[in-house]
């Protein structure tokens, strides 16, 4: 018996010690390599750490700049975070750190004394450009195409002439300057008119210039800049000023600053904002001399002379400050308007869509029930078509009390400050001992968001569906996910530390609850969703908040719970995904941050196949230490690279034709094992014509 028991074991075991040996090996494949390193920070103020990662693409070189003893530190790497190292080049502190985001060897950090440092290397080595005389207070802009194009923008703060204006009051000045020799030299670019003189009214002015190609695929004059001339006074004397020019006009060069040129078709209006695209130039003007925030006219130009855009009556503003326009394609241009509503009902925002010639706007159908406030709108631009819209309500809440006031005897006609002079006069000049006092009524309002998706540049909108695979998230909804017109996505903009990542063939990430609308602020509730098909549809990924990382064009996701009061602002692990977000796995830290810090104590940077996370934990009472993450997927499926049995065509907006054409990516099987790349390459998007009725679902 005893033997008869033990045998089957025998004859089991080493079966068991083959699965688990081919298990174990098969988990290693999915398993990332993960390295931790140290840095000590000294005397930092706590409440405004504000350290930031910056990436250098397509190589293992990072920069780091934050706070260390009341002084800016900037430490580099190139080994992926493995090794750090202070750049001490520079012999004073590194504030400002910007890396070029056109030329992916070069960079620029600005010193505490405002001197200006470029590398060409990616931070081996650095050279300091000449700055014109007194300057310290610059940045720079670089040219997409031509590495020894510059703009440079210095601002300052003057006296005013003391002969003008015996009070000695000071303005802010901004001067404009170009460089055709990579920074050996600049020059200042003036508008072409006599400068305004500055008074004790004067509060600003100054020059803001950009180049009129601000992307590969512009069509503008590539030696062209575009710059706007502004001022802005402490009082209303600005509207009685004989400045011909009122408080913004528009200019060109062709040729660095030597010659400037005024728009004719500008020069009687006071110029609001200026746009430049790809393919459009818009400009909002509002008449000379008028202050009062309203742009009456906005201009078009598509390479040729500025044209005067044709907009519905009704539209009585445009809200340049709040949402700036989108260039949709190379025809079309989305804006947002404030308009009259009917009946006297006030004024809401809405969108304009221009036609093909950029130059007649119409307003879109209705895309909420009820007016909106603000509108604000995003362009997902490595999905063409794919815009975001998220409209903004306010509703009486309800009324509650502020003050109490006997309004017995008051007529209800009476305006609020009358009301209050007889409130005093009755309660406090001449009180009585038990007034009859009654509520003085005070409304709140709540401010909501609902958020809609258009795929076809803004034509038509949906809500976001929400999608239940397993069914086990839907005792977790409020309402009822198959009813979309009043169940969808609200995505949530929490405050979250500095994240970039590189774009993905259709995979978001986003923080939000489900609802027909959710709530400004509030909504504790909130989880974080995924959408695989270009934001159509959103399923739960978990059930808090998280920071999303993408790698891999997308195939993998590294997402970090977000720091809060409920998990004690600790990490102690992080979830990763190999596969677009359908399985995750766990990986546990080897420390945890077991006293208070704040969620911005934390920066997130993804590129290729590595992603690094950047920690903050004080130490002692005046010290602190960064701690980084770095996470190499270089090697998970052994390091296979993909063939061509392991894409699939992925369509955006299921394969619709649009304008004409239909967009694809190649995007890897969610179960394919293996890695896009090893090396560092652009997202390309597929074009093939179509039919507008041919209709081509995802394969």
């Amino acid at each position: 018996m005893h033997c008869n028991h033990w045998q089957p074991k025998m004859q089991i075991y080493p079966f068991l010690i083959f699965s688990a040996l081919w298990a174990l090996g098969t988990t290693q494949e999915f398993v990332p390599t993960v390295w931790r390193s140290n840095v000590e920070v000294y005397e930092t103020d706590f409440e405004h750490w504000g350290g930031v990662l910056d990436a250098f693409r397509d190589s293992n070189t990072l920069m780091f700049h934050f706070e260390d003893n009341f002084e800016d530190r900037l430490l580099i790497t190139f080994d992926n975070g493995r090794n750090w190292r202070t750049v001490d080049v520079f012999g004073e502190g590194i504030p400002w750190v910007d890396v070029d985001k056109f030329h992916k060897e070069r960079a620029f950090v600005t010193t505490s004394s405002g001197k200006i440092y470029m590398t060409e290397d990616q931070g081996r080595s650095w050279k300091q450009l000449s700055l014109p005389q007194d300057e310290i207070d610059c940045f720079s802009d670089t040219h997409p195409f031509n590495t020894n194009l510059l703009l440079l923008h210095c601002d300052s703060r003057l006296e005013n002439n003391p002969e003008t204006t015996p009070d000695s009051s000071s303005f802010q000045e901004r001067i404009a300057y170009a460089s055709d020799d990579a920074g050996k030299s600049f020059r200042r670019i003036s508008a072409p008119f006599e400068e305004y003189e500055a008074t004790q009214d004067l509060e600003y002015r100054g020059t803001d210039c950009q180049f009129a190609t601000l992307s590969k695929e512009s069509i503008f004059d590539r030696d062209g800049i575009y710059c706007m001339h502004r001022l802005r006074n402490r009082t209303e004397i600005q509207k009685q000023s004989t400045h011909p020019y009122g408080m913004g006009t528009a200019f060109y060069t062709t040729d660095l600053g030597q010659s400037t040129k005024l728009f004719d078709e500008l020069k009687s209006s006071s110029v609001e904002n200026i746009w430049v695209f790809p393919f459009h130039i818009l400009v909002i003007t509002s008449e000379a001399n008028e202050v009062d925030g309203t742009a009456h006219r906005i201009w078009v130009s598509t390479g040729g002379p500025l044209k005067p855009a044709c907009l519905p009556k009704r539209v009585a503003s445009l809200p340049h400050v709040v949402s700036m326009p989108l260039e949709l394609d190379r025809e079309r241009i989305l804006l947002s308007a404030v308009l009259e509503e009917d009946e006297g009902h006030g004024k809401s925002e809405h969108f304009l869509l221009s036609d093909s010639s950029g130059l007649n706007f119409s307003l879109i159908d209705s895309i909420t029930q009820e007016p909106a406030q603000h509108v604000m709108i995003k362009k997902l631009y490595n999905l063409e078509g794919t815009v975001w819209g998220e409209f903004i309500f306010r509703e009486v809440h309800n009324r509650s009390t502020e003050l109490s006031m006997d309004e017995t005897n008051l007529d209800k006609k009476v305006n609020w400050l009358q009301r209050i002079i007889e409130f005093i006069k009755k309660h406090v000049l001449h009180r009585k001992p038990y007034p009859l006092m009654e509520p003085f009524p005070f409304i709140e309002y709540k401010r909501f968001s609902k958020n809609k998706i258009s795929f076809d540049n803004g034509e038509t909108w949906t809500n976001l569906k929400v999608v239940d695979p397993s069914g086990k998230h839907k005792n977790l909804f409020q309402c009822d996910i198959d009813d979309v017109e009043h169940c969808s996505f609200q995505k949530k903009n929490f405050y979250s530390p500095l994240i970039r990542n590189e774009p993905t063939a259709g995979i978001l990430m986003e923080t939000g609850v489900v609802r027909e609308r959710s709530l400004i602020l509030g909504e504790k509730d909130a989880m974080a969703f995924i959408s695989r098909d270009g934001g159509a549809s959103w399923e739960v990924a978990f059930e808090f908040p998280v920071y999303a990382a993408f790698l891999d064009f997308g195939n993998i996701i590294v997402a970090i719970p977000k720091l809060s009061q409920k998990n004690g602002r600790t990490l102690k692990k992080f979830f990763y995904s190999v596969d677009q977000g359908n399985n995750w796995r766990e990986y546990y830290l080897d420390i945890v941050l077991d006293e208070p810090a704040h969620a911005y104590d934390l920066v997130l940077d993804s590129w290729g196949l590595n992603a690094v996370i950047g920690l903050v934990k004080q130490k002692y009472e005046r010290s602190s230490k960064y701690t980084f993450y770095t996470i190499d997927f270089s090697e998970v499926f052994g390091g296979s690279a993909c063939t061509d049995e392991d894409w699939e065509k992925w369509f955006l907006s299921d394969g619709k034709c649009f304008n004409g054409v239909k967009y694809s990516f190649n995007r890897r099987k969610a179960d394919a094992q293996c890695l896009m790349r090893k090396t560092f390459e652009e997202l390309t998007l597929n074009e093939e014509s179509c039919e507008p009725k041919d209709i081509q679902s995802n394969i």
